[in-house]
């Protein structure tokens, strides 16, 4: 009977932990990106762009890997005096996904995550070549280099984006096209940089709220401390000397926890918050200046109202540092002028 019992305990585990083996398996199998091999006609060192993904200097044939989850994945790329060239790879459905049949109850589970993370998908091809076409047309080869650094820019990767965009300015410098994606880099640049100053000031602002809550509550709880211990000390004495010495006791307890209350009113208050977050708004706006004036240095720049402006970021961040709160302090509070 015992015997029986642990055969069927052993059976029911090895039935459960079938949907554990085979769960999501096209991510499992497949994984979320799949290798393709790259040819071309060229033999020169080849930049390559796809999905987002640099591949720099590379020779042909080359294997890169696409992502699944794209619905048409992109492949560009570029050699000196050839034109831009560009590749596209279709997706299919992966047969694989229905190997997750096998987790019985849970298939609808496993089904989600190769959906979410774009494993059901795979390749047409597994092969992508490029015929490079030749040219010795400079506007050509700008327009190559326009393409290519939008193609950057569409992927976040703005220093690749201006370097070519900089290439095609450097070819025909009166074409306002060069000058204008420039300009949409460097915008793009200060936004994120914005974005991130401003998640470092909300960051900064939670941890200043969760000190003030903390030091309330050490204040709450010394005053039912001491509270309680006045009232235990109290109720012994009946006498007027200890009625006199009870209410010493009193008055200097109260005297001390006026003190402490005080103490600690004094740093982080939620007046005082307000007034450091007030501060912190107005670094952040000198430091929004000074990025401007880095960026469009022919429109903002002014050296003595830099210096200023550094001088008021750097009497901001000092006064709550003595205070004892951590500040951020920016890069460009010690920026020496010179363009970026």
């Amino acid at each position: 009977m015992e015997k029986a019992t642990k055969r069927n305990c052993l059976r029911w585990a090895l039935f459960l932990s079938i949907p554990l083996v085979f769960g999501s398996c096209a991510t499992i199998i497949s994984g979320t990106k799949q290798k393709i091999t790259v040819t071309g006609n060229v033999t020169t060192p080849v930049q390559l762009l796809v999905d987002g993904d640099t591949y720099s200097n590379v020779t042909l044939p080359t294997t890169v890997k696409i992502k699944r989850k794209n619905e048409v994945s992109k492949i560009s790329a570029l050699v000196p005096d050839y034109k831009l060239e560009k590749q596209e790879v279709s997706k299919m459905f992966n047969h694989t996904v229905w190997a997750n049949a096998a987790g019985t109850v849970l298939f609808p589970v496993f089904m989600y995550v190769d959906w979410k993370n774009g494993a059901y998908k795979t390749a047409e091809q597994n092969n992508i070549h490029l015929e490079f076409t030749p040219t010795n047309s400079e506007e050509e080869v700008f327009n190559s280099f326009i393409d290519f650094g939008t193609e950057y820019y569409a992927a976040d990767q703005l220093n690749n984006a201006l370097y070519y965009y900089q290439l095609a300015y450097d070819i025909d410098s009166v074409n306002d096209i060069a000058l204008q994606k420039k300009d949409e880099v460097y915008d793009r640049m200060f936004y994120l940089e914005q974005k991130a100053r401003a998640k470092e000031a909300k960051t900064a602002m939670w941890l200043d709220i969760l000190s003030v809550t903390g030091a309330a509550l050490q204040a709450t709880g010394t005053t039912i401390q001491t509270a309680q211990s006045l009232k235990h000390g109290s109720s012994g004495g009946a006498t007027s000397n200890s009625n006199n010495y009870s209410g010493n006791s009193i008055s200097s307890n109260s005297n001390k926890n006026q003190s402490a209350t005080s103490s600690t009113s004094t740093k982080g208050s939620v007046s005082e918050v307000t007034n450091k977050n007030t501060d912190s708004n107005t670094y952040s706006d000198w430091e929004t200046q000074l990025i401007k004036m880095n960026t469009y240095p022919e429109k903002y720049y002014n050296d003595s109202n830099r210096r200023h402006i550094q001088d008021q970021m750097k009497q901001i961040r000092q006064k709550w540092e003595k205070r004892g709160y951590r500040v951020y302090k920016s890069d460009w509070e010690d920026w020496d002028g010179i363009i970026r």
